[in-house]
């Protein structure tokens, strides 16, 4: 789950949605140096997720279960 407690596909989905909010911060700033900061922070998260494997954070994991000796 992400820190807005909707379900994450995968962690590169997870950081190319971070780096997207950078760069939407990035043009509130007026400031030239906060907006090159956030830019690059967003750089960063994209960098990571081109590093993350495909699959999925969450997996789920199928159980075996016993057999029930009555049927």
């Amino acid at each position: 789950m992400s820190a807005n407690g909707t379900a994450v596909a995968s962690r590169a989905d997870e950081y190319r949605r971070r780096a997207q909010q950078c760069l939407e911060m990035a043009g509130t700033f007026r400031e030239r140096e906060a907006r090159a900061t956030l830019t690059h922070m967003a750089e960063v998260w994209l960098r990571l997720a081109e590093r993350q494997p495909t699959q999925p954070v969450f997996q789920q994991q199928q159980q075996i279960q016993p057999k029930n000796d009555k049927e």
